[in-house]
C-alpha cells in the first residue's frame, strides 16, 4: 500500500514537518493498534494519544495539531458533547470520530457536532489511509458507508432541483464544491452579501445545516 505522502505532498503545511494526529481516547489499546498501522502507512503523521477529554481541549487549543480522531466512548463525557466543544474553541481543526458501525442517525449526528469523516471499528488501513488523504486536501472523509447512512437518514427528497432560482444554480454550485464566498462573488459578479443571502435561501430549501450536508443533498436532486 502506498505512502500517503506520495498522493498529497502540498497541504499547507511544510513537508519536513511531521502532522500530529491527536487521538482521544478511552484505553491504551486503540493508540497501539493505530499508532502501528500509522508507523507502517504514514509515517509522516505523528499519532499524539490523550485519555482524559477535560484536559486536552485546552491543551489542544494552545499547539493545535494537523486533526484530531475522538473515540465513541471517552469515559463521562459524551462524544459529540466533546467534539462541540472542541470545536468550539478550535473551528478549524479537522475532527474524525471513531464509531461501531455506519448506523444512519449517528452519522447525520456526528457530522452535525461538527466531525468531518468517520472511521468504523476496528480501524483497517485501508478506510484510515481515505481518512488522511482526505485531511491533507481539506476534504470531508467521508467513506461509500458513511454516505449510504448519511444519505438513508436524510430522507426521501422534499424539493426538486427546479424550485431554485438560476442565480442560486450559479451560488450554491461552486459553494458545494468548496469556493469561497469571494470567489463566487468575483466570478458571477455579485456581492458576497448576494453570495450569502442565496446560500441561505438555498440551506432553507435543501433542509441543511451545514455545507456536507447541503451537497449530499444536492447530489440527490441531480
Amino acid at each position: 500500500m502506498r505512502n500517503i505522502g506520495q498522493s498529497c505532498p502540498n497541504i499547507g503545511v511544510a513537508p519536513q514537518r511531521q502532522r500530529r494526529l491527536v487521538f482521544i481516547e478511552r484505553d491504551c489499546f486503540a493508540h497501539r493498534t493505530l499508532q502501528q498501522m500509522m508507523e507502517t502507512h504514514a509515517p509522516e503523521w505523528r499519532l499524539e494519544p490523550f485519555r482524559n477529554p477535560r484536559e486536552v481541549i485546552d491543551e489542544v487549543a494552545s499547539d493545535p495539531p494537523t486533526a484530531a480522531v475522538v473515540e465513541r466512548s471517552i469515559g463521562v463525557v459524551p462524544q459529540l458533547e466533546f467534539v462541540f466543544e472542541l470545536k468550539s474553541r478550535i473551528p478549524g481543526l479537522p475532527v474524525v470520530i471513531v464509531m461501531p458501525c455506519p448506523e444512519s442517525q449517528a452519522v447525520l449526528d456526528a457530522l452535525m457536532a461538527g466531525a468531518c469523516g468517520i472511521l468504523y471499528k476496528p480501524i483497517r488501513p485501508r478506510p484510515l489511509l481515505h481518512v488522511l488523504e482526505a485531511l491533507c486536501r481539506g476534504k470531508p472523509a467521508l467513506c461509500p458507508e458513511t454516505q449510504v447512512a448519511l444519505l438513508a437518514a436524510l430522507g426521501p427528497k422534499r424539493v426538486k432541483a427546479k424550485s431554485f432560482t438560476p442565480r442560486q444554480h450559479q451560488v450554491i454550485e461552486p459553494f458545494l464544491q468548496g469556493k469561497s464566498y469571494k470567489q463566487i462573488s468575483e466570478n458571477i459578479g455579485i456581492g458576497q452579501g448576494s453570495v450569502h443571502t442565496h446560500i441561505t435561501e438555498a440551506y432553507k430549501k435543501l433542509g441543511a445545516h451545514n455545507r456536507e450536508e447541503a451537497r449530499l443533498k444536492w447530489l440527490r436532486l441531480q
